[in-house]
């Protein structure tokens, strides 16, 4: 998890400069321009598809590192803190731009995590060294 992380950071800080940085805390408008084909498709897709997807691991993690099934608030509060302190560290170093659209993909992400746990646990083996399931 550590190296997955340290490469969503190389990914999300270490951009090619000229980039334009601004911040959108209108929520859902950034979504909406996606799905109403304001854009280019591909581009559509590959930005809303990254935001979740990306993050799919971190809902993963955070149910196979606790000895058992963490507090809702811990499941909701751990993931917003965190991606929420991405998405200000990036406005801020002027690595990309502040958009509450990309927490609430990103809180997608986790959350499908937390959905694909028991599936995963299934097929995969986590920490303890015995597939659960």
């Amino acid at each position: 998890m550590f190296g997955y992380s340290l490469s969503l950071l190389v990914l999300l800080f270490f951009r090619p400069e000229g980039q334009v940085y601004s911040y959108n805390l209108i929520p859902f408008s950034t979504i909406l321009s996606y799905l109403s084909n304001e854009m280019n498709g591909l581009v559509s897709f590959y930005n809303l598809s990254a935001n979740v997807g990306l993050f799919i691991p971190f809902g993963l993690y955070l149910l196979s590192r606790e000895g058992k099934e963490p507090s809702a608030i811990k499941k909701f509060l751990y993931p917003l803190l965190s991606i929420s302190g991405i998405e200000i560290c990036q406005f801020l170093f002027r690595r990309g731009s502040l958009d509450v659209d990309d927490l609430i993909l990103n809180m997608i992400g986790v959350y499908l995590g937390y959905v694909l746990y028991p599936l995963f646990t299934r097929v995969a083996v986590f920490r303890s060294g015995k597939v659960k399931g």
